[in-house]
């Protein structure tokens, strides 16, 4: 898993030159949690997203009872797969 990997590598020390001496501290620890915090975040916001689908989808159903109570027995397929719909 990419985060166990995170939580065993060391920290290092990262050094660039292009322009001017710029280092660093690399956390791979900093950067798991980081990455934890945000699948949360993400997580929390689907799970609130998901709790509305039923009643979004309330309409929805109703359209497609409604159109099966609709049809006639002689409109409906054999086979029943279409569901009443052309």
């Amino acid at each position: 898993d990419f985060i166990d990997d995170l939580l065993q590598t060391a920290p290092s020390i990262l050094s660039s030159e292009g322009g001017g001496v710029v280092t660093g501290l690399v956390d791979p620890v900093g950067a798991a949690e980081d990455i934890i915090k945000m699948r949360k975040v993400v997580a929390q916001e689907w799970k609130l997203m998901m709790e509305v689908v039923e009643e979004e989808h309330t309409g929805l159903r109703q359209a497609l009872l409604t159109k099966r109570m609709d049809v006639s027995p002689t409109k409906q397929v054999d086979d029943g797969t279409s569901a009443g719909f052309e």
